[in-house]
């Protein structure tokens, strides 16, 4: 029976961090852990005062909570985990809508977004990434910088080697290049840049230059 564990991957998510969980809870009984990149706001501190688990990464980045959370998950006797960043762009409404399909089997679930809804400095690395993704492991994805990934514990813990933002783009290059069964959903997302409430963005222009190192370093190596 498949089994769900949500990752909240956060860095200094005040602003974010209680909302999510509290919508999250509302909507869904599965299991919540959060992945701290050793913020300074009482992120952490704020998650486990609403009763959550909340580790402190040993290494810093995005992709190092990813690994560590993988683990976490499996421990606890889940199947599934699912990655969504913790900035309310992503759709809570659509959890359900993913899981669905990890009960069917498939070992890549990737909530996209619509081109429309993402910011004008964001849409283009985007594209670049998921054209170059697609191209050299014949995929058909439409945004593979998604951060709201679900995956099949058992098909990812010990791949992922990424340590940053290039993590996302791994994800789906270990499920090409793999064959793994792979299905993409587009989803509502929100973009944060229109909502200064929401905090800042942690996404920085050497993210897109690592990310594009990482898709062409993957063609070359055997997996």
């Amino acid at each position: 029976m498949a089994s769900l564990c949500i990752e909240l991957p956060t860095k200094n998510e005040r602003e974010n961090i209680g909302y999510m969980i509290k919508e999250i809870r509302r909507r869904y009984n599965f299991d919540i852990i959060v992945s701290d990149d050793h913020s300074t706001d009482g992120t952490a501190d704020i998650a486990r005062s609403l009763g959550v688990d909340a580790f402190l990464r040993k290494k810093p980045g995005y992709g190092e909570g990813l690994k560590e959370s993988l683990a976490i998950a499996k421990k606890r006797g889940h199947t599934h985990l699912l990655v969504i960043d913790c900035d309310r762009t992503y759709s809570i409404k659509g959890i359900g809508t993913l899981f669905k399909y990890a009960k069917q089997g498939y070992d890549l679930i990737n909530g996209g977004r619509k081109l429309a809804q993402i910011n004008f400095l964001t849409r283009f690395p985007n594209l670049f990434h998921t054209a170059l993704t697609n191209a050299l492991f014949f995929g058909n994805l439409k945004d593979v910088n998604s951060g709201m990934k679900l995956m099949k514990i058992g098909s990812y813990i010990g791949k992922i080697t990424a340590s940053g933002a290039d993590s996302t783009a791994q994800i789906v290059i270990i499920a090409l290049k793999n064959n793994y069964r792979i299905k993409e959903v587009l989803l509502p997302y929100s973009d944060r840049a229109k909502d200064k409430k929401r905090g800042k963005s942690k996404i920085k222009y050497s993210d897109g230059i690592l990310i594009t190192k990482r898709i062409i370093r993957e063609r070359f190596l055997k997996r």
